[in-house]
């Protein structure tokens, strides 16, 4: 069996992958943090947190306005480390999730224990949390 193209060719054009710059505001980055929750209250901030025990290390207020809470995020690791101190100055992020997984967040239980979050990260410091990972050991410190 045999084709003929006649009068025509076969074109192909194509780009490589590059990387979206800061100057697309909307652009979403999928992050993964580990740290541990230390604190859960409605509007405290960092300063009184921190302050308050003496306590060391990089803290963040994570916001979650659907379920009126902020919980103080001990962070320890996060993947592409430049890329989240550039988008987190201030040390505040809005939380976006499902009632389950704040919930899981920041169950008393878990509480100062290592947890492993993903999500995505905005260029409008938004987080948006797809899964939480606790672990089952008990906490070796408080702070």
């Amino acid at each position: 069996m045999a084709a003929l193209l006649v009068g025509g060719g076969v074109c192909a054009w194509s780009q490589t992958a590059a990387r979206p710059v800061a100057a697309f505001p909307l652009f979403h980055a999928l992050t993964r943090l580990t740290g541990a929750i230390v604190f859960v209250c409605t509007g405290c901030n960092i300063a009184e947190v921190v302050q308050e025990g003496g306590r060391t290390g990089l803290f963040y207020e994570l916001h979650n306005s659907r379920e009126q809470s902020t919980a103080i995020l001990r962070l320890d690791a996060v993947e592409d480390a430049v890329r989240w101190r550039t988008l987190t100055l201030g040390h505040q992020l809005k939380v976006r999730t499902t009632r389950a997984l704040w919930q899981e967040l920041t169950a008393a239980e878990h509480l100062f224990r290592e947890v492993e979050i993903t999500g995505w990260l905005s260029t409008e410091r938004t987080f948006d949390m797809s899964s939480v990972t606790a672990s089952s050991e008990a906490p070796s410190y408080l702070w």
